[in-house]
């Protein structure tokens, strides 16, 4: 019998276990893709918020297409105070919440062409640290700025369930004032700093609190997807052009949304 020559090598994916687990939760492999990977990827999905809101659809989109999200830039502060931070469309806000100082950063540019144009990663790094507010230490190679995430430290902690008379809420940096509760409380001496509370007698059992706190230090996060939505009203302030219209980027988003629903035709 003559020998079998193979002159070309097709890389395949071999079905596992973890393939099943892909079918069972609807996140299939990707052409190529290793099963240590793959597995990894599956992992993520158990454990990360895939909703319909922003975070949700952000994660959903790395995870179908296999992109990734971390930290892209670094922050410290000036004065050594928490800092907010606020980053949408239309900039990147730097508040003290002490001095109260604020910077604000621009991320995007619209030319005389009315289109978007992207600032660098690296020309937000060189801005911040021409301010007072913070300095910056860009993570990761350059590239446009397109790639940060719409995103905010400050965060709310909905119906935390507290008891005792000293309560460690477990968060540093509560905002001063934020704090509500379900029920009649006594009187009590806050540390902030720290996430604690102590009050004058035990708090009735059920007792829930609502705060917000600020997530520091804190990495500004982005990657490989980026994603912005019409409601968005960063991005109805970014929208409109020097001369009045609308720019090329939005333009094309609301013809491809009356192409697929005509009915925005009627008059």
């Amino acid at each position: 019998m003559a020998p079998t020559t193979i002159t070309t090598i097709t890389q395949t994916n071999s079905t596992t276990y973890a393939d099943e687990v892909g079918v069972l939760i609807g996140l299939s492999r990707l052409p190529g893709e290793t099963s240590e990977a793959y597995i990894k990827r599956l992992n993520n999905a158990t454990r990360i918020d895939t909703s319909q809101d922003y975070v949700g659809l952000l994660n959903e989109l790395t995870l179908q297409l296999g992109l990734t999200i971390g930290n892209v830039i670094s922050l410290a502060s000036v004065s050594g105070n928490p800092l907010q931070v606020d980053i949408a469309l239309n900039g990147i806000t730097l508040t003290d919440t002490i001095t109260l100082a604020t910077q604000t950063v621009p991320v995007v540019l619209v030319d005389i062409d009315d289109a978007w144009t992207w600032y660098m990663l690296s020309d937000v790094v060189g801005t911040i640290n021409a301010g007072t507010v913070a300095t910056a230490t860009l993570l990761v190679a350059d590239g446009p700025t397109i790639r940060i995430s719409r995103q905010s430290n400050l965060l709310t902690v909905i119906a935390q369930p507290i008891s005792g008379q000293n309560v460690n809420v477990g968060y540093t940096n509560v905002i001063p004032g934020s704090e509500l509760f379900n029920v009649p409380v006594s009187s009590y001496t806050p540390n902030y700093a720290t996430g604690t509370f102590v009050f004058s007698s035990p708090v009735p059992t059920g007792t829930q609190i609502t705060y917000k706190r600020l997530v520091w230090p804190y990495n500004i996060i982005g990657g490989d997807v980026s994603l912005y939505s019409l409601l968005d009203p960063a991005v109805g302030q970014m929208a409109q052009g020097p001369a009045g219209t609308m720019v090329y980027q939005i333009q094309e988003a609301v013809e491809a949304i009356m192409q697929q629903d005509q009915s925005y035709w009627a008059t």
